[in-house]
């Protein structure tokens, strides 16, 4: 198997839904509201499990310990760079920021950037990222009143649109969207603004006021890319860790890929097989060494991203 293949983690999310499992073609039990699984993760007590292969059962700190080069492609120190996550959306999530390079050094956290693509969206969905042009600058007072509501930028999207989202852009999924999430590996979230509704107890949920002041830029937009089922091969993200390719292929086409860095392959619709036979669905991430050299063949029309790290 020239791939590794992980155990998924599911998260329920009070915005999430009993959709997540149908949309994503999967044998999951109906239990509560999941809005999240993460695919590859190496976050603390979160760390991703191998399936099959030469590394069953090994977390990837683990693997990233012990095979460095042969999973990196060069001498790498710390946690796997890049998380990726199926996220769907029943309802709304809160208006969040997260920090950038600079602002993560003043609040001693962690910066992120994270790439959106749309797989699914129902008719009329939209995002939220950055601020109307009329919008020059952000107060305390402004994050806590429905201003916020009325002055953030509203996109609407539908499936295969790709939506990079930098460090400090004011941003939320609307309802009836699902994405697949590729970010910098970091769970930092600061909250401005959660629609007024109440968590699970009751209450309503912690926003981060302070921090989100120090983080929100209103000067970033989003990065919007198209794509179809034309498009055989598409930059669709350009960023500090990590790129991503969309690949449009015919039935019985090849997606070869070549050594040096470590990539991942997301497939997004159809499904493929690496060069021994090995085969990867329709929703699945897989890890693929940066020592494999290999040719993947599309068995049915397939569309995939392929995360090349750096």
């Amino acid at each position: 198997m020239n791939f590794i293949r992980f155990k998924t983690f599911y998260l329920e999310k009070i915005w999430g839904g009993p959709e997540f499992a149908s949309l994503l073609n999967r044998g999951l039990d109906k239990r509560g509201s999941i809005g999240e699984s993460w695919e590859i993760s190496d976050r603390p007590g979160m760390e991703s499990v191998a399936i099959g292969g030469r590394f069953d059962n090994l977390d990837i700190s683990e693997i990233l310990k012990t095979h460095t080069e042969y999973l990196m492609g060069y001498k790498y120190r710390g946690r796997f760079p890049v998380l990726v996550k199926w996220i769907y959306a029943s309802s709304p999530l809160s208006i969040q920021v997260h920090p950038n390079e600079a602002s993560a050094k003043i609040l001693g956290a962690e910066q992120k950037s994270e790439n959106w693509f749309v797989a699914a969206a129902k008719p009329a969905a939209e995002l939220v990222a950055g601020f109307k042009e009329s919008v020059k600058a952000l107060t305390a007072e402004e994050m806590q009143s429905k201003w916020m509501n009325e002055n953030l930028r509203r996109i609407n999207v539908a499936a295969g649109d790709s939506v990079f989202i930098p460090g400090g852009c004011v941003h939320a999924i609307g309802g009836g969207i699902l994405i697949l999430e590729i970010q910098e590996n970091s769970d930092t979230t600061y909250r401005l603004y959660d629609w007024d509704r109440k968590g699970p107890d009751g209450k309503p949920r912690a926003l981060h006021i302070k921090e989100s002041a120090i983080c929100a830029d209103v000067s970033i937009r989003p990065q919007i890319v198209k794509t179809g089922k034309s498009d055989s091969d598409k930059i669709i993200c350009q960023s500090q860790k990590f790129d991503i390719e969309f690949m449009s292929l015919k039935k019985g086409q090849k997606l070869k890929i070549r050594s040096g860095r470590a990539k991942i392959i997301s497939v997004v619709g159809g499904r493929m097989a690496d060069g021994t036979g090995n085969e990867i669905l329709f929703s699945e991430n897989v890890l693929v060494p940066a020592v494999i050299d290999d040719d993947f063949t599309a068995l049915e029309d397939s569309q995939i991203l392929l995360t090349k790290i750096k």
